[in-house]
């Protein structure tokens, strides 16, 4: 299985659409959401207010099903993994077992897709350090 990192997979209404992971070959888009950034409803509450998005929680997920369900529409499976997921040991075990059933039960090898996450992972970490230093040194 062949993946991309930040894969634009369509343009609708003028919009772009980008996926955080794909398989264009096997229509499959793996989906990074930062528990903070995409408010996780284990750990947040439909009424907290996302300070940075000037939002509420149920506005983000309101956001994160409509463009899921676009992503779908196009033909696409979607695999959420959430960064808490992602931060516990055995989320490559749960995402293997989505691909194997997203994927007509097969055994895949997803050496290519761990290269992927590792890569995707390791840019997202650095940009979110250079994120938290640009707001540090706006705030000093």
């Amino acid at each position: 299985m062949q993946f991309e990192i930040e894969k634009q997979i369509s343009v609708r209404c003028e919009k772009e659409i980008f996926a955080d992971i794909v398989s264009m070959t096997h229509k499959i888009v793996v989906e990074f959401n930062g528990d903070y950034w995409h408010c996780n409803p284990s750990q947040y509450k439909a009424d907290f207010f996302h300070t940075k998005k000037k939002c509420f929680a149920s506005e983000v997920w309101s956001a994160d099903e409509h463009r899921i369900q676009r992503i779908t529409e196009l033909g696409y499976k979607v695999i959420i993994v959430w960064e808490s997921e992602y931060n516990r040991h055995g989320w490559q075990e749960r995402l293997q077992e989505s691909i194997r059933e997203l994927d007509g039960k097969q055994d895949k090898d997803i050496d290519a897709f761990r290269s992927s996450v590792n890569n995707y992972s390791s840019a997202d970490v650095k940009l979110g350090e250079l994120l938290g230093t640009c707001e540090t040194n706006a705030t000093t």
